[in-house]
């Protein structure tokens, strides 16, 4: 299931959305993940909860991320409307806890 992604190197941080955006391809069809900032600045333990820091965290961590958003989309279904899969704090936490226990 996980070794069928591919994340392209571009990635940007949305205001609108209040996170990092990112992109995955499976199956030949693109996909939009987000990780919302809290997710960052939570689960990272960063003490300035700012863009530019979640930013920072989202490059430092971009391979555990993408760990986890592998595990987020075997499980959870594609919104119809980007961004097509979104990782909060919650859920993060949930798959970590998924993939290191």
């Amino acid at each position: 299931m996980n070794e069928l992604w591919e994340f392209e190197s571009k990635c940007e941080w949305n205001y609108e959305y209040r996170g990092m955006h990112f992109y995955g391809k499976k199956s030949g069809i693109r996909y939009i993940f987000r990780i919302t900032q809290e997710a960052l600045i939570y689960c990272f333990q960063c003490n300035e909860d700012t863009p530019e820091a979640a930013e920072e965290i989202f490059k430092q961590n971009r391979d555990k991320i993408e760990s986890v958003a592998k595990r987020y989309a075997s499980e959870a279904k594609a919104n119809d409307d980007p961004p097509h899969y979104t990782i909060t704090k919650a859920n993060y936490e949930n798959l970590v806890g998924e993939l290191t226990g």
